[in-house]
């Protein structure tokens, strides 16, 4: 005895999505921009008061550093902090009235890396 063979079903219809009628919207044009060049003030030279300030939060960047890289790990804000005090002491290296000055700047260097 043959087993009856079940009846074919018409397929289902995919459900079209639903048209939405949205006014086309109207960009404004995009004007170019002149650039604005700013004159470039000459490096004032700090006094020996702010120059002493500069190297003493150096070296509080390289404490923190330090710190920081001793820790099995660092999470997204941690990151972010050893970063920028990195960026800061590489900045600073740059500064004439710190590369003019006779200390030795070997640990805030090494930290910047």
């Amino acid at each position: 005895m043959e087993t009856p063979i079940p009846p074919i079903e018409p397929p289902i219809p995919p459900i079209e999505p639903p048209i939405l009628l949205i006014e086309p919207t109207i960009e404004p044009p995009i004007l170019p921009i002149e650039p604005t060049i700013l004159p470039i003030e000459p490096e004032k030279k700090p006094t020996a008061e702010q120059i002493e300030k500069h190297f003493s939060v150096m070296t509080d960047s390289v404490n923190l550093i330090t710190r920081l890289k001793a820790e099995d790990s660092l999470d997204e804000n941690e990151q972010l902090i050893l970063e920028g005090n990195k960026q800061h002491l590489r900045l600073m290296l740059t500064k004439d009235f710190i590369v003019e000055d006779s200390r030795d700047k070997s640990a805030f260097v090494a930290a910047s890396k």
